[in-house]
């Protein structure tokens, strides 16, 4: 052993000589070698694909047309799944219920083309009106826009288009009955409107029925008229009846006309009857006078009744329903009106910007409470409530579980209204021999909405379960497919696409602070009437509409996620570590165009980070590159060379682009 880690003198020369023999033979190797140059950039060296690798630009928005999803009821499916695979589908139509094509709006509306995109939406969403009022917008929580901003105003904006649509001249809308059968639907609210809506556009006749003196269904009697404008919902019902449905209103189905009847008259039967059924818990006293459901509150507010409230009202419920039911309140004499809510408000189901106004507007939340009686004097009269302590309202599985404690409290009251959920009435019904369980729902086949009758079909909240008027939609676009495969003669469920919902990136509500201050105009603002104003009139409109300059603006700042165009966002610029993109565009609140796109790719450290932020789907990292033997300092990627066609079997995507 020595010094050198016990290798001997002989060792070490041995050692160096067989380093110089390697060395020298590789040497020799290459002087043999022909000489070669690869000339940029029409010769390609293929790398590992797993190097990020330079970049690829697949489209400038200058030269391409506004992007639209659009099929007949019975490609639609299909069509998005398809757009899925390619990495086209945007966030804001996979995450809507109905698949409303929100991107295409956006993009109609920013080209000066709003009565357009009134026309493309209603292909999905059968109201665009009525939900620019009244839908929650779960399209908004995967917005973009939200990364380092607020999300677009997408629900505001189908409330933009229709002021477009039925601005100009009304069209005249035809629908031509094609075909020789003939449909009737039971109930003209939401569902039954679409999956007429539907089956007009694929040639059948449609007549529907309904037991309200006019179409609308729980739009007229559950929607509060602040928030919603009976002239939309009747604009837009016109519409329907101009293109060829026939609406019987005030006609009760069971006491006036039996459903054998309709089965006899019609090919198909649709029962669209929504979950009207009142519910409430069962406590003591829960039936005592001024003890009611808001299913019972909700149609004395909204259809000409005026209610007797007292000055100290108590809702029990923290949905949507029990925001309208506590503000509608408010709207009627209530000088007091407390909410009882097991859930902490970060824990309700209620829209946030409905619990921001009900706040604003006085309601005082009482959280992890719960009903453990209704109070009476002795006439038998509600004179308040008795609440229990809740301590939790979920078990350590995320599963509704409330569990209560022996802590007690006792509120004055004159009137309480129960906002706990409503069910299927299905008593007209009874005696038809249509299957009913034990809890009054409707026998299905829950994948194609068939009755126990084959010629018996439902649609919406009764057949999708309870939700928001966008979803009672998405289950009778589903049920009108049925319908036709049906009287098609075709298997209901054979090759049949389903309802495509993939699953996409929320966005957590975050502080301005915190968020990225944009070269573009911030979120629209809907101008909203005056406060004290709308507790002294119920029928006045809490939200005002935007103009149609701010519409415009607004659909601008929509990013067109994965139409593989760029838009000019600039973040692929702002995420470069290495300074190497650099993004020019012009954006005068009218234009908005892309004038430059450059890459120095002697900078680039290939790292990927602007292939996963590009909300367009635009750059995409290729597993390839081109030389020069002038040196990777001479190195330019111009617009012209990122547009270069590829066709490759190695192009590097990221699947999980965002977080």
């Amino acid at each position: 052993m020595n010094g050198n880690g016990g290798q001997s003198r002989v060792g070490r020369f041995f050692s160096a000589f067989y380093g110089m023999w390697r060395g020298g033979r590789q040497t020799m190797r290459e002087a043999f070698r022909p000489a070669f140059t690869t000339q940029y950039p029409d010769e390609l060296l293929e790398v590992s694909p797993r190097w990020r690798g330079p970049l690829r630009l697949r489209g400038i928005m200058n030269d391409e047309p506004p992007p639209v999803t659009s099929a007949s009821p019975i490609e639609y499916n299909k069509l998005l799944a398809d757009l899925d695979a390619k990495r086209r589908l945007a966030p804001c139509i996979g995450e809507c219920p109905g698949n409303v094509d929100g991107r295409g709006q956006n993009a109609l509306i920013a080209a000066g083309e709003a009565a357009r995109a009134y026309e493309l939406v209603r292909e999905r969403n059968t109201l665009p009106g009525v939900l620019g009022f009244a839908c929650p917008n779960p399209c908004e929580n995967v917005c973009r826009r939200s990364y380092f901003e607020e999300p677009i105003s997408i629900r505001q904006l189908h409330r933009a288009a229709y002021d477009a649509y039925h601005a100009r001249p009304r069209p005249h809308l035809t629908s031509d009955v094609t075909r020789k059968q003939r449909v009737a639907v039971v109930g003209a609210g939401p569902a039954g409107l679409t999956v007429g809506y539907d089956l007009l556009r694929l040639g059948y006749g449609v007549t529907a029925f309904d037991r309200y003196p006019e179409p609308g269904g729980l739009l007229l009697s559950g929607v509060p008229i602040y928030r919603l404008d009976r002239n939309v919902l009747r604009n837009e019902v016109e519409d329907l009846r101009e293109m060829g449905m026939e609406f019987h209103c005030e006609v009760d189905v069971g006491p006036d006309i039996p459903l054998e009847k309709l089965r006899e008259d019609y090919d198909a039967v649709v029962l669209a009857i929504g979950l009207s059924r009142p519910r409430k818990i069962t406590v003591p006293n829960v039936d005592a006078p001024r003890s009611i459901a808001a299913m019972e509150f909700l149609p004395q507010c909204n259809m000409g009744g005026k209610p007797e409230v007292g000055d100290t009202v108590i809702v029990i419920g923290a949905g949507d329903v029990s925001v309208d039911c506590a503000r509608s309140a408010l709207r009627f004499g209530a000088k007091k009106v407390f909410k009882i809510m097991l859930e902490m408000p970060d824990e309700a189901p209620a829209q946030d910007r409905e619990v921001e106004e009900e706040l604003a507007e006085g309601v005082i939340h009482m959280c992890r409470w719960g009903p453990k009686e209704v109070l009476v004097d002795e006439k038998g009269e509600t004179k308040g409530l008795r609440i229990r302590k809740c301590s939790r309202v979920f078990d350590e599985a995320g599963h509704f579980s409330p569990k209560f404690i022996d802590e007690l409290d006792e509120m004055q009251a004159d009137t309480v209204i129960w906002a706990v959920g409503q069910g299927a009435d299905t008593q007209f019904l009874s005696g038809t021999g249509i299957g009913i369980d034990p809890l009054g729902n409707l026998v299905l086949d829950r994948a194609t909405s068939q009755t126990t009758f084959p010629d018996v079909f439902a649609a919406g909240d009764i057949s999708g379960g309870p939700g928001t008027i966008i979803k009672a939609m998405s289950a009778a676009h589903e049920t009108a497919i049925s319908v036709h495969r049906f009287l098609e003669g075709q298997d209901l469920k054979a090759k049949r696409e389903a309802q495509y919902h993939p699953r996409f990136y929320r966005y957590v509500r975050s502080g301005l602070a915190e968020r990225e201050t944009s070269s573009q105009e911030p979120r629209a603002l809907m101008p909203l009437s005056d406060p004290h104003r709308r507790l002294r009139d119920p029928h006045l409109q809490e939200e005002l509409g935007l103009a149609p300059q701010m519409a415009k603006v607004e659909a601008m700042r929509c990013l067109r996620c994965q139409t593989q165009a760029c838009v000019g966002c600039s973040l692929c610029a702002r995420v470069c570590p290495d300074n190497c993109i650099t993004v020019e565009k012009e954006d005068d609140g009218v234009t908005r165009k892309v004038t430059r796109w450059d890459f120095k790719m002697e900078w680039c450290c290939f790292c990927g980070l602007c292939q996963d932020i590009c909300p367009t789907q635009t750059l995409s990292c290729s597993a390839e590159y081109h030389t020069a033997s002038r040196g990777r300092g001479t190195y330019e990627y111009d617009l012209e060379r990122m547009l270069r066609d590829f066709d490759g079997p190695q192009e590097v995507q990221c699947k999980d682009g965002w977080p």
